[in-house]
């Protein structure tokens, strides 16, 4: 009987270097389609949250008095104008509206008012309908509907990683508490 300390049965050192880099290979093309997609996902996450930040700065002068807005129209406010504008009652409010940080990202909301014209969209300012409500006031110097809204635009800017700065906007309208 012999004994074989050197039997011929299992892998060469080269298959098995090829099967390692083989693995290798495949576990990185996954790993990264997993990171590009938690990058990706991360990004929308961003977007939402300044999205929502800005969505709520809109929101807030849709709640506060027309008169007040309406003596904005044609002026951009950001969180170092916070002190010189009374849209809000305090300065607290206004940076944590205009410049929220939400998860370690400080996001910068800029709110433009501008006056609206229904003339933009094709309405005529003598609508039947909207003419009888204006009617009914009791004040005929604001008898234009162009009057009676007011556009306001929320641009959002936050650092994104490597990727630099991205914006984005949101459109509102004011509408004089009249009509509401």
């Amino acid at each position: 009987m012999k004994l074989s300390f050197f039997s011929e049965k299992g892998y060469t050192l080269i298959e098995i270097l090829a099967a390692v880099a083989i693995f290798t290979t495949v576990c990185s093309l996954f790993l990264s389609i997993f990171l590009q997609a938690f990058d990706f996902s991360k990004g929308n996450q961003s977007k939402s949250v300044g999205i929502q930040a800005a969505r709520n700065a809109v929101h807030y002068l849709e709640t506060i008095d027309f008169d007040i807005v309406q003596s904005h129209v044609d002026q951009t406010i950001s969180a170092s104008d916070c002190g010189e504008v009374d849209l809000f009652p305090s300065i607290e409010q206004c940076r944590s509206l205009l410049s929220p940080v939400v998860n370690n990202v400080e996001y910068n909301v800029e709110l433009s008012i501008e006056g609206y014209s229904v003339k933009d969209l094709g309405i005529p300012n003598e609508l039947s309908s909207i003419s009888d409500t204006l009617k009914a006031m009791k004040s005929d110097s604001d008898s234009t509907v162009s009057n009676l809204f007011v556009q306001t635009r929320a641009s959002i800017d936050w650092e994104e990683g490597h990727d630099g700065r991205e914006t984005s906007q949101i459109t509102g309208y004011v509408m004089d508490e009249r009509l509401r």
